[in-house]
């Protein structure tokens, strides 16, 4: 991370999580040996693990560390980061993990809807006064990989028709169309800045964004260049 922070002056931001999906796990037998999937209380306890490690070796050229899963006697890591104290978010869902982001960490990553934000923000605010930190200096960001962008209302109503009758991702099941239009980082380039900009006042500083329909090079061009055009300039 150090290194690449360097190469690009700065502009680098670290942001770890515990992973989720059981073909990455096993397709790159990230646990070693065909051991599959850890649990959920292990994955996030290695999450609270790597989070001190990195810690300590971003602001250390050496750095020793004993825990459960890893062990480093006198690591080191030159070149040390441009960033004085460079920041480190983790992907947060759950309660324990907003507990681990705000004690160990500088920001957050919060990935879904609006009422997912809310949830989130719910469960940091508290963590955060307990650790002694400020919401205001705390990173907060999000994580939208179905941002759809629509031409026009008509597509908008479309899709919203089949996301309700669907499994969209934030809402636990099938939810309503208004519910949809509501909360979900989908529609016309009108909508999605409304929304945006409600995920702003929130207190999000960044969002990272997949904007579909991708399905291929051309097309994903030309969304992101509408995207760009229509809701960036307008944030």
């Amino acid at each position: 991370s150090s290194t690449l922070e360097n190469m690009i002056g700065g502009r680098y931001e670290v942001i770890l999580g515990g992973g989720w999906r059981r073909d990455e796990y096993e397709g790159y037998d990230l646990m070693g040996r065909g051991r599959g999937v850890p649990s959920p209380k292990e994955r996030v306890d290695r999450v609270k693990e790597a989070v001190q490690i990195l810690r300590g070796m971003l602001n250390n050229e050496e750095f020793s560390y004993e825990g459960r899963y890893w062990r480093l006697r006198n690591a080191i890591n030159i070149p040390q980061p441009v960033q004085s104290n460079m920041r480190i978010s983790i992907g947060a869902r759950k309660p324990r993990m907003f507990r681990i982001s705000a004690k160990y960490c500088d920001g957050v990553n919060i990935q879904g809807p609006l009422p997912v934000i809310e949830d989130g923000l719910s469960h940091l605010l508290p963590a955060l006064e307990r650790a002694g930190k400020r919401k205001d200096d705390f990173f907060l960001s999000g994580f939208e990989h179905t941002l759809v962008l629509t031409d026009t209302e008509e597509e908008y109503d479309a899709l919203a028709r089949r996301m309700a009758g669907g499994r969209a991702f934030g809402f636990g099941g099938p939810t309503t169309v208004e519910n949809i239009k509501e909360n979900a980082f989908v529609g016309t380039p009108e909508a999605l800045v409304e929304k945006l900009r409600r995920a702003e006042d929130l207190g999000m500083k960044m969002m990272i964004v997949y904007v579909r329909p991708a399905s291929d090079v051309e097309e994903s061009k030309e969304r992101l260049t509408k995207f760009r055009d229509e809701v960036i300039t307008q944030l």
